[in-house]
């Protein structure tokens, strides 16, 4: 996908109601493994037909695909992560007017999935330090019906300013992670949103910074009355970093009790031994979830 670092106006591209007939047969020969989907994408790219702003329906929400960001057609949106999404509201099941702390939330895809499928969440707070995604996030926020902000900022555990950096195996900007020192991008915590310790939820998606957003919101997460926290184990982030998800999961517990679940196989997570096997290829997202019963 190509990358983009300037903010784009909505109005400037042409809103449908279904991707072009080419693009959706790309897409199908992709999902069906038939060669030649990518090299149709990239010509339709290039010939203009990405430059289209696809309205997707999610339940009660008009979700707003820029396809020239994000080329999916709608089958793409409503089956992104099902599984991730699917055990994150579930659960959400015991909390009430839960806050969403939506970190690295790019156009809005995982706050939009969730609240088309559960009432738990009363507020969303998105953060996404590129520009470029911010005005799709705050239109398609604004389209879930509740209140939301927008804080165009990176999460870690410090207040500053930094860079976003792309590794060497993918140049797109989902990829892209946090590098602190001199640069434009502002940086701030999850501490510094000083909640008041009602029900909780957060999704990460940092590309690496998750630990730094935990210990950056200590506090907050202590104080929540439940808890649920979503985070993505990727092997070619633990090769970056040197560090498996489950440091995350030992800083939780930590701070209070908590359970782990992958998403994608349903299986118990405990922090005696690292999430991810050696060679594993495939990315889970774990959900960790702590109730004021949990004890």
């Amino acid at each position: 996908m190509e990358a983009r670092e300037d903010s784009k106006n909505i109005t400037l591209y042409k809103s449908v109601d279904r991707a072009p007939l080419m693009f959706r047969l790309a897409r199908g020969m992709s999902r069906s493994h038939i060669r030649g989907a990518g090299v149709l994408t990239r010509l339709l790219r290039r010939w203009g037909f990405l430059n289209v702003v696809v309205q997707c329906q999610l339940n009660h929400i008009r979700f707003k695909l820029p396809l020239y960001r994000v080329p999916w057609d709608c089958k793409d949106l409503t089956t992104y992560e099902e599984a991730f999404v699917g055990e994150f509201s579930r659960a959400l099941s015991p909390l009430r007017q839960a806050t969403l702390l939506d970190c690295g939330a790019d156009i809005g895809t995982f706050s939009a999935l969730l609240c088309s499928r559960t009432d738990h969440i009363g507020r969303i707070i998105a953060f996404e330090p590129n520009l470029a995604a911010c005005e799709f996030l705050r239109s398609n926020l604004a389209a879930i019906g509740l209140q939301s902000e927008v804080i165009a900022n990176a999460i870690s555990d410090f207040q500053g300013r930094g860079k976003l950096d792309r590794p060497a195996y993918d140049s797109s900007d989902h990829a892209r992670f946090l590098s602190p020192g001199d640069g434009p991008v502002r940086v701030t915590t999850i501490d510094g949103l000083r909640l008041d310790g009602s029900d909780l939820a957060i999704k990460l998606d940092l590309e690496g910074g998750e630990l730094n957003a935990l210990q950056g919101g200590h506090r907050t997460i202590a104080a929540a009355r439940n808890c649920v926290i979503g985070l993505e184990a990727s092997p070619v982030v633990k090769e970056r970093t040197g560090r498996d998800p489950v440091e995350c999961l030992a800083f939780l517990v930590s701070i209070r009790p908590f359970e782990f679940i992958v998403a994608e196989t349903g299986a118990r997570l405990d922090i005696t031994r690292p999430v991810l096997a050696g060679g594993q290829k495939q990315i889970w997202n774990i959900v960790g979830r702590s109730y004021a019963n949990i004890s």
